[in-house]
């Protein structure tokens, strides 16, 4: 509401406040006006209601007062300023648009921060409390972390495990295969008994 009365009360100036026999006045004026309706774009470009109220608001009566004074100067000041007016709502689009984007795009981002926040909760809740041994490892197969079953399986403790090299470690063939196959493919699957060569204490 505010905007439309700001619109309106500049929509209105060119009939009162216009300097009808002073050229630089006159410069002046249209400078102040056309400044008007392209500084309204930046702060309201989230809205294009009221952007487009604005710039028309502002501009559109100017245009129809050079029109309506009917000299050769004049009607060419009012047909450029019905131009200037339409690039700027081109403009104004475009923007609104741009805005309009970014912010659906930093609401889905949120989503997902939120989505992802709460999967990992849960990983990390599985991580912990599984009663089976579960470890990580990088892309260079050192174990990077592991949960208290694993650690009571080896019988050993994290210091002693964490930084490990599987490859340089383990023996048995089938686990070897298995992360070799996860870090080329993204999965790897290992099923069996195994027997640790190493004492990890």
């Amino acid at each position: 509401t505010g905007v439309y009365c700001i619109s309106l009360l500049y929509g209105t100036a060119p009939f009162f406040l216009y300097p009808e026999n002073n050229p630089t006045g006159q410069t002046v004026f249209f400078l102040v006006i056309t400044g008007l309706a392209t500084g309204g774009i930046t702060s309201l470009c989230s809205s294009w209601p009221a952007v487009s109220v604005f710039i028309s608001l502002t501009l559109l009566p100017l245009a129809i007062k050079m029109l309506a004074m009917n000299t050769q100067q004049s009607l060419i000041i009012g047909f450029l300023i019905l131009i200037f007016w339409v690039l700027t709502l081109f403009g104004a689009r475009r923007l609104n648009l741009n805005v309009l984007h970014n912010i659906d795009l930093r609401i889905q981002s949120v989503e997902r921060e939120k989505v992802l926040k709460t999967s990992e909760e849960r990983y990390r809740h599985i991580f912990k409390t599984a009663p089976l041994g579960i470890f990580q490892y990088d892309t260079e197969s050192r174990i990077i972390d592991c949960n208290e079953a694993f650690l009571s399986m080896l019988n050993t403790t994290r210091e002693t495990l964490l930084g490990m090299n599987i490859f340089a470690t383990v023996k048995d063939r089938g686990i070897l295969d298995a992360v070799q196959k996860s870090l080329s493919s993204g999965s790897g699957y290992f099923e069996g008994d195994y027997t640790s060569v190493l004492s990890l204490k």
